[in-house]
């Protein structure tokens, strides 16, 4: 674990740095409170020299580039006048009626004050370690994440620092009146965003996105892939990048913990510290071998196809016009379970069907290409499915089987041989990169090979008891007729689920 300590070199030490001018200026001198606070401003200044020229040094590396600008100190001056009248703004993290665990109310369509203080702030400040009132022996410190948070170009403080005397005051004048008051806060540690990343080797790819660890690291896996040819460990580094979910950074690792704490599920190696969403659920427990580019959690699973045998976790496969061609409105789905083979013999050959989902206008206009094409090439579906040893004429229903697994069938017949799955449980995914931009997975994956993504979304399950529902019946006029029904004799429900594959507009 890394130790941080202050000072940490003789940059940091004004004594140490005021015994470097000489005995005269550290003893005889009567003024050498001053020199000592002139030395140590300059060393400040030669500090933050020294970290601009690393950092300038770091973005020569693509893996190495930093992702924000680092200030050890910013003067950030905040005026009172700002600290009247803030209202919620959409991404406050509110909801509707009473707040978790308040009696704060928030009514829809009315303005409420937060109970905090928020106040401009550089729209590139992303993060900062605390926030002082001087730079030298501070009486006032504020924390992060305790007393301040900085998000979307605002600075926000749980307590007003002009009603606190420790915070030095600045009339603000328009021409001799006083129309507001200011503060200097020195900002300590600030990140500031000048998108290295993007600047430095993003723009390469034209992929813009907010900077951040994800974001480099989804640069270096499409640059690693162009550069040196697609593989398995890209693939791997790209989707964890994309879905927030990291994979095993080191050759060989030991689990030594899996966790959930108040914010993540933590799982903690003898090498690194891995933290999730809570809603992921681990695949590993303590004692467990892990090896680089291993995944985690559930989040992110990869079928290989290429034995041919079909996972029972794969529910459906949906093909779209990537694998069926331009003349489809959306997709055709194959599940991964039997069900029934219709046989029409009514024609000169025999034409076969089984249930596939999609719009029906896809699937007929599927069927008909399929026993078209079949016909074309002599050789149509039903002839390939002939359970007879030496076929004489057309099949019937009975030299076919009965029964047929569509996912299977398209498996074990044509996605074996360049094709492989990838399955994301929407719950676990998080960052700021957004599976919309799997599209850059176009650029880099060989065009002899198929990626097919699975977005599995969950829902919470309800359940519904009918003993408490009771149902009266209502006479006309002119009739006489009253009865009750028991709903645990007469009433009863049922719940059918399907899988619907559609295009929203």
């Amino acid at each position: 674990m890394t130790e941080f300590k202050y000072p940490t070199n003789n940059l940091d030490d004004s004594g140490k740095l005021l015994s470097l001018l000489g005995s005269h200026w550290n003893n005889i001198y009567q003024g050498k409170d001053l020199v000592e606070s002139y030395t140590f401003a300059r060393a400040q200044e030669e500090a933050q020299n020294h970290l601009d020229v690393l950092e300038a040094l770091a973005s020569i590396s693509r893996f190495e580039v930093p992702i924000f600008h680092r200030d050890n100190w910013y003067f950030l001056t905040i005026l009172e006048s700002e600290a009247i009248g803030q209202f919620l703004e959409y991404g406050d993290d509110a909801v509707y009626g009473f707040q978790p665990g308040s009696s704060i109310l928030y009514e829809y369509g009315q303005q409420h004050a937060l109970p905090v203080y928020r106040f401009s702030s550089p729209a590139n400040l992303v993060d900062a370690t605390a926030i002082y009132n001087r730079i030298t022996d501070p009486s006032r410190t504020l924390v992060r994440g305790v007393d301040f948070l900085i998000e979307r170009g605002k600075i926000t403080l749980r307590v007003n620092p002009f009603e606190d005397d420790y915070f030095v005051k600045r009339n603000v004048y328009a021409g001799s009146e006083v129309v507001d008051r200011e503060i200097g806060l020195w900002v300590f540690q600030g990140d500031f965003d000048y998108e290295h990343v993007y600047n430095h080797f993003g723009n390469i790819l034209t992929l813009k996105l907010q900077s951040s660890e994800e974001y480099r690291e989804l640069v270096n896996s499409v640059m690693d892939a162009l550069a040196k040819g697609t593989t398995e460990k890209e693939i791997q580094l790209a989707l964890s990048a994309i879905t927030g979910n990291p994979v095993v950074r080191e050759a060989r690792e030991t689990v030594e913990l899996v966790q959930v704490d108040n914010n993540n599920l933590v799982i903690v190696t003898d090498k690194h510290a891995y933290l999730f969403p809570k809603t992921a659920s681990s695949v590993v427990t303590a004692g467990d071998i892990v090896t680089a580019g291993q995944v985690l959690t559930n989040t992110l699973t990869f079928y290989d196809l290429n034995t041919g045998v079909t996972s029972s976790d794969l529910f459906a496969v949906s093909l779209g016009e990537g694998f069926l061609g331009a003349d489809y409105v959306d997709a055709i789905t194959f599940v991964n379970q039997s069900v029934p083979l219709v046989v029409d013999t009514a024609g000169t050959t025999t034409r076969i069907e089984f249930e596939v989902g999609g719009f029906p206008t896809d699937v007929s206009a599927f069927w008909d290409s399929v026993h078209a094409q079949g016909i074309a090439r002599g050789k149509t579906l039903a002839n390939m499915l002939d359970t007879r040893t030496a076929p004489v004429g057309e099949p019937t229903a009975g030299d076919l089987p009965t029964t047929i697994n569509p996912l299977e069938f398209l498996v074990t017949n044509l996605l074996r041989f360049n094709a492989y799955v990838v399955k994301i449980k929407a719950s676990g995914v998080r960052g700021n990169i957004g599976l919309n931009n799997s599209r850059l997975f176009r650029r880099i994956v060989p065009p002899w090979t198929a990626m097919i993504i699975l977005v599995e979304l969950e829902t919470d399950g309800d359940v519904i008891d009918i003993s408490y529902v009771s149902e009266d019946l209502t006479s006309f006029q002119a009739m006489s007729v009253a009865d009750i029904i028991d709903p645990a004799t007469y009433v009863s429900e049922s719940i059918t689920a399907r899988h619907v594959d559609g295009i929203c507009q």
